[in-house]
């Protein structure tokens, strides 16, 4: 068996949405980092009182929001193991590759192989290719012609 474009359209649609929560996973991370900084300055008279305030309620939350930020950060690498376990488990038996023994790679070769028999593109800065250089450590997708497989992939939607 071998992949189809189809195959391989389904691939880039499920890792536009990995891609899509691992930039989600890092903008929410930030965005924790603000608060934390906010709360981290709301003491700043000096007064004894606002060391007591600090310690009750700053302290606390601050640690709180810490571990909310750790959470939000292993998004990224949540949605790189979602990609790999897809692409392994739902790819490998079409591309005629054993699950057990077949590697991210392996299939990554097969989905290039079905782009350039059918001329199927990325973005070359694009999304995508971004995702899967750096969370799938693969860098040999097509990215020069016309780009048939959009970034618009990269979304919480259905597409």
């Amino acid at each position: 068996m071998a992949l189809t474009t189809s195959d391989a359209t389904q691939a880039f649609k499920v890792l536009g949405k990995c891609a899509y929560l691992a930039a989600l996973g890092g903008s929410q991370a930030d965005a924790l980092r603000v608060i934390a900084l906010g709360l981290l300055g709301q003491a700043d008279t000096g007064a004894a009182a606002d060391f007591d305030w600090y310690n009750s309620v700053i302290t606390p939350a601050a640690t709180k929001v810490k571990t909310a930020i750790t959470s939000t950060l292993s998004v990224s690498t949540l949605a790189a193991s979602t990609a790999n376990t897809f692409l392994v488990k739902a790819l490998a038996l079409k591309a005629g590759l054993d699950p057990t023994t077949a590697k991210t790679s392996d299939i990554l070769d097969e989905v290039a192989s079905v782009m350039s028999t059918n001329t199927m593109y990325l973005t070359p800065a694009g999304t995508l290719v971004t995702f899967v250089i750096s969370q799938l450590g693969y860098d040999t997708l097509p990215t020069t012609g016309t780009t048939l497989i959009p970034d618009s992939y990269v979304t919480g939607t259905k597409v």
